[in-house]
């Protein structure tokens, strides 16, 4: 992983990981995800006590630098934690795994040139696919009037101008948000389709259909055919699927085209019937892994 570091004190114990790293991704790859969690969790309890031990006259630029040390290391504990979960058909929790590790990878790109990085580059294109197969697309967003947003980091109003810091921002290895204090009146609750925030979201069980491709993909990690860094990303397309493989069909139960109509009164007439169909791609090395079981609807 190539990370730059801004003093040499932080980039000296970042190089210091090599071995924690290539341990992480031999866990990962061998389908180890608690573990390789737990690896990820006592490499960032070691800096969440370091950071206690620095002192007022370090400058900024350490204390920054440190944070973004904690931010990969909380990166590859929720990628993994990521995978445990869809590894456990745990379908719903996953997706805040995979919205955790997303925010992680957008704070490194802000305040390093990660993205440059080909290891950067490969888990934000994952995690871009892993999106695109879970069945959420619309979002829930309040709006809210509030009397005041606090500052994270000074306590005061945020919307003032005795508050210096900006949002976003890090300050001493601290980063500024604002938190809003004082709520006088919940207006309303919207479904939209761009939130700044995708964890709140319209939940589904575990076990349903919506959730296929999730479960494909946690049968592949199960069967060993797949570990998480050997998927590129996913393709969908359109196919035809025979009636007869549906099995026994009742004329009054749903169409399997989707349509919400009856059977009898949508594809009876049919010998097949178009689905839309997702692939799950592996890398090169790996060749592609058609999926003949997931059809999204």
């Amino acid at each position: 992983m190539t990370i730059i570091f801004l003093t040499e004190r932080i980039k000296s114990e970042w190089l210091q990981h090599s071995e924690d790293l290539e341990e992480y991704y031999n866990l990962v790859k061998g389908f180890k995800f608690d573990e390789a969690v737990d690896k990820g969790k006592r490499c960032l309890e070691q800096y969440e006590i370091f950071e206690n031990y620095l002192g007022d006259d370090e400058p900024d630029e350490t204390f920054n630098d440190l944070y973004i040390l904690k931010v990969v290391f909380n990166t590859l504990i929720e990628y993994a934690s990521y995978w445990n979960h869809v590894s456990k058909r745990l379908c719903s929790e996953s997706w805040g795994y995979l919205q955790n590790t997303q925010y992680f990878l957008r704070v490194l790109k802000k305040f390093t040139k990660a993205e440059k990085a080909e290891f950067f580059q490969f888990f934000q294109k994952q995690c871009e696919n892993l999106e695109m197969i879970y069945p959420y697309n619309l979002f829930a967003s309040i709006e809210a009037i509030y009397k005041k947003v606090e500052c994270s980091i000074c306590g005061k109003n945020m919307d003032s101008f005795d508050c210096p810091h900006i949002r976003g921002e890090l300050y001493r290895g601290k980063m500024a948000s604002g938190i809003v204090k004082d709520v006088a009146h919940l207006c309303s609750v919207s479904l939209v389709t761009e939130p700044q925030d995708k964890r709140c979201i319209i939940n589904y069980p575990d076990d349903s259909p919506a959730f296929n491709a999730i479960h494909y993909l946690s049968d592949l990690l199960t069967k060993r055919q797949l570990s998480p860094f050997k998927f590129s990303h996913v393709k969908f397309r359109k196919i035809n699927v025979t009636i007869s493989k549906f099995g026994k069909f009742g004329r009054n139960l749903s169409c399997p085209c989707g349509s919400g109509k009856k059977y009898k009164k949508c594809c009876i007439e049919k010998e097949s019937i178009e689905k839309d169909h997702v692939d799950i791609i592996g890398l090169e090395s790996e060749g592609i892994l058609p999926n003949n079981l997931v059809h999204l609807s």
